[in-house]
């Protein structure tokens, strides 16, 4: 008990704490310069004079835009693309940094911070935030001297602004531009520093969030174990005509490696394969004369051979950039001169890339090139391998989705003129990734960007945080609002997501409840999306209405989680309804009838249960007919194929899901393998041999969309056998009832709790039985399922043989 009240008078402490920070920070005022046209990205500074003895310094800070901060020459933080995305228009995150320098009595301390679009402007807000020219800062530097005294400078009309800096622009799809002659942030930070030309900062009115406090893990430069450097790089200068639109790469040279420096000679262009795609920026280490400009383009495929039929954009083996559409992704860096040369990366914006492009205005010599890996900082905890090499490569492909698109929001592509916060996506891949990682307080953030862009008559937004990009209230979608927190308190058997987000749940399910069409009344959210990019598309209303009913069936539980007893009985009712409703709009003599056979259909009906235990049977025969008869090859799109593997397994059908795994045919998850793919694609033919790239006529192609990963789920759930039981959330009890199948020996993997780590592995031996070890972590429990059969495990380490039927 002493330690529990321990805990939580640390806890109080923290929050009053916090509290105050806020407060103060509440006095600071946004500031701004006062120019509407600038060279650069506003840089803003204060110098103070420290007249006592310095116990702490803390400085809280947040912007309008992205920002770094500087004391004293030294960066605050290792946190990039600060403060991560809200919805400004509620909520803006602040940060908090100490100053580790000792100071006393007659020093100086200077804080200077530069701004840049983020994602308060630019395209990516879409005008719904803020404007190119109203781009701000606050502050507060918190000073505790050693006496017990404390003092605030707070940002306002004192502190100093400048608009020629370094940094000539940062945005989050065109790139950034950093021109190493002019005035850079570690320099402006010296107390020492010359700002006399500087201007005196204008308060900016721009601002309507509140600020509040970070929520979950920051972005960052992820661990070096996880940057890339170059396979292979080549050099060429033109292109060579062919029989085809734009022929192919003149190829000047070849090198596998950077063991020696590389010359690129003006009018050349240096084309580096770092054979994973991935979302960051790279790091170079360059040395030239002064004012050349590098210019860095990324893209995550190659033109094939310049046939413009296959929808090639150049020469066979150079750069294709089109499936970025308006987004610019370039990186360009004016050199200083510096004869031992420099060293740089981008801080303000971020690329989607497997290639780049290098070009320079004159001879360059380039000593070293890393792609860094960039995105919120997630432990990562989950592991799987087995027996085959493209399932392995599967599980890397997802994991690389993930981390990509893990960006302060869950994102849906991490390259184009988009990169956002779609919510059919997430849900769809929630339990994945918390499988995958710690990303409970990651969701919790999230969710709160949902709540700060619901509309008022309760809808959720397609994309959170909301940025005029489609719009509000549609099936599957609207409905992550409900799904990520029941899948974020059954996978961490935390109520808090629950209870934060009730409220907001209930407007959700009031507006679902409120929609009609002619007769019907429970139809369930807007019909606009339906099974997103499936090959053979199911009616978009028995979308609606199979994601209503299951919505309502989460609330039922979640109101019993939370004792809201009288909820819970409205919200059993609702779904009782929902059902009724549907099995007279869509069942006909006892059979699913949509007007269309799609294996999406069956998938809803049986996984949401939407159907009579008398007509269940047909369903699983109907949708195993429509599996083989299409060759054993998928259809589904996001909605489907996010619970096709599980329904497949809890039907009996483990057969047709490791079919399904292991196809290699278009559409399938190995089709892209084949290919050379490192990352999820958002189209099962995103690329073909016979076709070349897809040619969807709003060039919709992105070649790192993590959807189609949430297959990880089940790698998780079936093929190691690891679920947690809605009873005991959070694997304080644990299910285990592995699936081995017969096209793999051997699997392995594990997954963390807050009570440890939950490892499997399990081999065949020649006489077809299984050898199954487990490690359950100590104060929980488990219940090993096979055959029917159920056996309770304590925990600790354990060995089963095993005879599987399957």
């Amino acid at each position: 008990m002493t330690k529990i009240y321990s805990y939580l008078i640390i806890a109080l402490l923290c929050s009053v704490c916090s509290a105050t920070a806020q407060e103060r920070l509440h006095e600071a005022q946004w500031i701004s310069v006062p120019h509407t046209q600038t060279e650069s990205m506003p840089m803003f500074r204060k110098n103070i004079d420290i007249k006592k003895e310095v116990k702490d310094v803390i400085v809280y800070a947040s912007a309008l835009g992205v920002y770094q901060i500087y004391a004293n020459g030294k960066n605050l933080t290792d946190n990039v693309l600060m403060p991560g995305w809200t919805d400004y228009r509620k909520n803006i995150q602040y940060q908090r940094f100490h100053i580790q320098q000792k100071l006393h009595a007659g020093d100086q301390l200077s804080i200077a911070s530069v701004v840049s679009k983020g994602w308060w402007a630019g395209g990516i807000s879409r005008g719904i935030y803020g404007k190119d020219t109203n781009m701000g800062f606050i502050c507060d530097v918190h000073i505790v001297y050693k006496d017990g005294s404390t003092q605030d400078y707070l940002s306002d009309t004192t502190w100093k602004c400048y608009t020629s800096g370094a940094l000539v622009l940062g945005d989050i799809y065109n790139g950034e531009t950093y021109d190493a002659r002019k005035d850079k942030l570690a320099d402006v930070s010296t107390p020492s520093y010359n700002d006399s030309t500087w201007h005196s900062a204008i308060i900016n009115h721009n601002s309507k969030g509140e600020l509040c406090n970070m929520i979950g893990p920051q972005i960052k430069i992820r661990n070096k174990s996880l940057w890339r450097n170059p396979q292979n790089i080549t050099i060429y200068q033109g292109a060579d005509s062919t029989n085809t639109t734009f022929g192919k790469i003149h190829i000047v040279n070849n090198n596998n490696n950077l063991k020696n420096p590389i010359h690129l000679k003006k009018g050349q262009t240096l084309l580096v394969d770092f054979g994973q795609n991935i979302v960051g920026w790279i790091d170079m280490n360059v040395k030239g004369i002064r004012g050349t400009t590098l210019t860095w383009k990324h893209g995550e495929m190659l033109n094939f051979n310049g046939d413009e039929s296959r929808l090639d954009k150049g020469p066979g083996g150079s750069l294709w950039t089109w499936n970025l559409r308006d987004a610019k992704a370039t990186n360009i860096y004016v050199m200083s001169g510096n004869e031992t040369g420099e060293e740089y990366h981008p801080n303000h914006t971020y690329f989607g890339f497997r290639y780049a492009e290098l070009t320079a205005t004159s001879d360059v010599t380039i000593n070293n090139i890393e792609a860094q890996v960039v995105g919120t900082d997630l432990r990562e905890w989950g592991t799987f391998e087995c027996s085959d090499p493209n399932i392995n490569r599967l599980y890397s492909n997802v994991w690389w989705g993930q981390r990509g698109n893990f960006m302060s929001i869950p994102t849906d592509c991490p390259q184009r003129d988009e990169r956002l916060g779609w919510t059919g996506d997430t849900q769809i891949f929630s339990r994945t990734a918390l499988y995958n990682s710690d990303a409970a307080e990651f969701y919790r953030k999230w969710m709160r960007d949902m709540r700060d862009s619901q509309r008022e008559d309760g809808a959720y937004p397609e994309t959170a945080p909301f940025c005029n990009m489609w719009g509000y209230g549609t099936a599957g979608w609207g409905d992550a609002g409900i799904i990520v927190p029941w899948n974020t308190y059954v996978m961490t058997g935390d109520k808090d997501i629950i209870k934060e987000n009730w409220q907001s749940m209930q407007k959700w399910m009031e507006f679902c409840s409120s929609q009609h069409d002619g007769q019907w009344t429970h139809i369930g959210a807007e019909p606009k999306c339906g099974d997103w990019l499936a090959y053979k598309e199911v009616d978009a209303r028995y979308v609606s209405y199979a994601y209503f009913a299951y919505s309502a069936e989460l609330m039922q539980k979640m109101a019993e989680v939370i004792g809201k007893n009288d909820e819970a009985s409205k919200y059993g009712k609702l779904w009782n309804d929902i059902r009724n409703e549907f099995q007279k709009r869509y069942i006909t003599d006892g059979e699913i009838n949509t007007g269309k056979d799609t294996q999406t259909a069956y998938l809803l009906a049986l996984h949401f249960n939407l159907i009579l235990d008398t007509q269940r049977q047909h369903a699983m025969d109907a949708l195993r007919k429509n599996i083989i008869a299409n060759d054993y090859k998928l259809s589904t799109g996001f909605i489907g194929t996010g619970i096709l593997m599980e329904t497949l397994t809890e039907c009996g059908m483990t057969d047709l899901a490791y079919r399904l795994l292991f196809q290699h045919q278009n559409p399938s998850w190995l089709y892209s393998i084949d290919q050379g793919a490192t990352t999820i694609w958002e189209r099962w033919d995103s690329y073909t041999r016979e076709s070349g790239f897809n040619k969807h006529p709003w060039n919709m192609n992105s070649f790192n969309h993590y959807s189609y990963g949430a297959v990880v789920e089940w790698f998780y759930s079936s093929i190691l056998g690891i679920r947690p039981d809605e009873q005991q959330p959070g694997f304080r009890h644990i299910i285990l009832e592995p699936h081995p199948g017969t096209q793999l020996q051997w699997a392995k993997g594990s997954t963390m709790t807050k009570y440890g780590k939950i490892s499997v592995e399990w081999k065949k031996n020649t006489q077809g039985r299984i050898h199954y070890m487990v490690t359950i972590p100590q104060g929980t429990s488990a219940t090993l399922i096979t055959n029917n059969e159920r056996k309770e495990v304590k925990a600790g380490k354990h060995t089963y043989c095993l005879t599987i039927n399957e």
